[in-house]
């Protein structure tokens, strides 16, 4: 009895990494996944998911004074999309755990992050970014970020860390109805 059925494709192009001189470089990288999964265990139903995701960046290395940095820009760029088509439901099974009819969904997410790494002493660096992230559902948000790494000994490295993030809801989350096999939790 074959109740579950889960197949995924994922494609990676490793992408660009371009140095235009010594100092600078270019890196980029397209990714493409993409999974079907068909069940019949307490809720038939058939899900396809997929995600296009474009990272590109440019890293800068420069010295003032004594400090040393690599200066780093870029963007991301993503779009998922959930296509859950819902089966008939099992005998015993409240109507109220499926989604009406099935769902169709994508949503676009990107970001531009700005981030300077500083070489303080031969063991010690600081690492100060921010990150502005845009959704399409969820809106604007920036994020900042502090590090600390140092190197006391050659086999001892601390590192002091402080920032923001935010975790938007996945298409799963937001779609996904409760799983009767799990007392609807």
């Amino acid at each position: 009895d074959e109740a579950m059925q889960d197949a995924s494709l994922a494609f990676d192009h490793a992408g660009l990494i371009e140095s235009a001189t010594e100092a600078t470089r270019f890196t980029g990288d397209l990714t493409w996944y993409g999974g079907s999964l068909d069940s019949e265990v307490g809720r038939p139903f058939t899900q396809d998911e997929g995600e296009w995701k474009l990272d590109l960046a440019g890293e800068q290395f420069a010295t003032t004074g004594p400090i040393g940095h690599a200066i780093t820009a870029g963007f991301d760029l993503r779009q998922p999309s959930l296509d859950l088509d819902e089966g008939p439901l099992p005998f015993g099974v409240p109507d109220d755990i499926a989604t009406s009819g099935g769902v169709d969904e994508a949503f676009r997410a990107g970001a531009f992050f700005l981030e300077d790494e500083l070489a303080l002493h031969e063991r010690v660096s600081l690492l100060a970014g921010i990150r502005l992230e845009e959704h399409s559902e969820f809106g604007f948000a920036w994020m900042p970020q502090i590090a600390l790494m140092g190197k006391p000994h050659e086999t001892v490295t601390t590192r002091f860390s402080w920032g923001m993030n935010q975790r938007s809801p996945t298409l799963k989350d937001l779609y996904q109805p409760p799983v009767p096999q799990l007392d609807n939790a």
